[in-house]
């Protein structure tokens, strides 16, 4: 006998649904159907009769085994698992991307800080992270990693340029000085700058900045006052809203055309979890509302974060909050009044699910959520060593300033990834829709497969409660996903 088929069974209030791999297809079936499945194939249908008998006809399991075995012909229900996991690119096409290709580059300009968020990743709490420190970068390396970018990236129409920390104004001249140098370097490309800050040092000067360079600034502010304050704190303990408040009236007030368009809110999710206290603090404070949110959740991989909560006790309280802003989401996207905070939530797995490509999977499969490392990506640490993304800060250098891009370490990691992966990923149900990239595995400076296992459980959960929800909303509005049709996956 064969293999379980590639699915997953999952139930709504109203249907019983089976995800199908093979064809990246939810169908519908019938409460014997869903319970007999996974028996299909794997014994014979002689002792599956045997086996529900007490509940069903030998007539009635007989007729679903054939129409089983029916839709078996048309592709689904296999019990196929794909046998090579690759990026799909050869070596040759991969230095070719990468000559010609690049999209954004993150320079991380200081590693210093005037805060001591508590949940930071570089606060001391994470095993495998840097901590702060009084480092800068020199515009020496910052001009040679943006002289290697824009060599690099004639293909790319909108090249992004990025400045992280630390708290990157605390290097601010540096930052005026490689807005005007890409000014001179860039041409009549379109180029994007972007800022990550803790909102705390907004003087006019930066502010006039700003503005007139039109450089997106991402704001982190986790809610409330007292919400934000709980963690995002001064080195004396003293919490931070009141001062970014201010200087965000005082951003409004000077230029408020570049404060509509152009700043948005990095949001942490952290323990005693409220979505709803937060998902109401966008939506209903003047300064903040209607403004686009980034929204993450406090890693919980190799830290001591966590060490003085009870773990369990707020993992449930985590999943009842997201179980009961689910509830909220379904209802109002039924309806069709669901707000941005909502829909940025929830944005990512909808995504995943209502974009899938249905057609039947083939024999190769893709590296997950992986990009080509330094592509769509490329983090410059402040002594010039490239990474893969700022997710990658400081792990496994892919090149440097001098020698760029080190197309053999790229094609090992692909590889390894690969290797490391392969097995687990060809088995599961959730290989097309999972979007895990080399971040999942990291640990120190290498891939592992056990963190990477860690994450994988958590994204089966949270894929299972995708599929639960989506189909929810579309048994009773059918059109409530069509919001998604111009947004792409990153």
């Amino acid at each position: 006998m064969g293999k379980k088929p590639l699915i997953h069974k999952f139930r709504t209030k109203l249907y019983f649904y089976i995800y199908d791999a093979n064809s990246n297809r939810i169908l519908r079936v019938d409460p014997i159907i869903y319970e007999i499945i996974d028996f299909y194939g794997v014994i014979p249908d002689s002792e599956i009769i045997e086996k529900f008998k007490s509940k069903y006809t030998e007539e009635v399991i007989t007729k679903r085994l054939n129409l089983v075995k029916s839709f078996r012909k048309q592709g689904y229900f296999s019990d196929f698992r794909p046998t090579v996991m690759e990026y799909p690119l050869n070596k040759q096409e991969i230095k070719k991307q990468l000559d010609s290709g690049l999209e954004h580059i993150i320079l991380n300009v200081t590693e210093q800080c005037n805060m001591r968020c508590k949940y930071c990743v570089y606060s001391g709490t994470y095993y495998y992270e840097r901590t702060h420190s009084e480092r800068n970068m020199s515009f020496n390396i910052a001009r040679k990693a943006l002289d290697f970018f824009f060599a690099h990236n004639k293909d790319s129409k909108e090249p992004v340029v990025t400045f992280y920390g630390g708290e990157p104004f605390l290097n601010f001249k540096l930052i005026k000085d490689c807005v005007n140098y890409v000014k001179k370097i860039a041409g009549h490309r379109n180029v994007t700058f972007t800022i990550t800050t803790n909102g705390t040092l907004l003087t006019n000067q930066i502010i006039d900045f700003l503005s007139e360079n039109k450089i997106e600034l991402a704001v982190s502010l986790d809610g409330s006052r007292d919400i934000h304050n709980r963690y995002r704190v001064f080195p004396d303990n003293k919490g931070t809203y009141d001062i970014i408040i201010s200087n965000l009236r005082k951003l409004k007030e000077r230029a408020p055309d570049y404060y509509n368009s152009s700043v948005f809110f990095s949001v942490t999710v952290a323990p005693p979890y409220n979505l709803l206290a937060i998902d109401k603090y966008f939506n209903s404070d003047e300064l903040v509302k209607g403004h686009t949110q980034i929204i993450n959740f406090v890693d919980e991989q190799y830290t001591s974060f966590f060490d003085h909560f009870d773990k369990k006790e707020i993992e449930s309280l985590k999943k009842e909050n997201i179980r009961k802003f689910r509830e909220i989401f379904k209802q109002r996207i039924i309806e069709n009044v669901p707000d941005e905070f909502m829909k940025t939530f929830f944005q990512r797995d909808m995504l995943l699910v209502h974009k899938r490509f249905k057609g039947k999977l083939g024999d190769k499969i893709p590296l997950n959520g992986c990009c080509l490392p330094g592509k769509r990506r490329l983090f410059v640490s402040l002594d010039g060593k490239f990474y893969m993304c700022e997710k990658m800060d400081e792990h496994i250098s892919i090149g440097d300033c001098d020698k760029g891009i080190d197309i053999d370490v790229v094609f090992r990691l692909l590889n390894r990834y690969s290797q490391l992966s392969l097995e687990d990923c060809r088995n599961c149900w959730a290989l097309r829709i999972c979007d895990a990239c080399m971040v999942s595995a990291k640990k120190d400076n290498d891939l592992d497969l056990e963190t990477k296992r860690k994450f994988c459980k958590i994204q089966k959960d949270s894929l299972h409660s995708a599929l639960v929800l989506y189909t929810s909303i579309r048994e009773q509005n059918p059109s409530a996903f069509d919001y998604l049709k111009e947004v792409k996956i990153n």
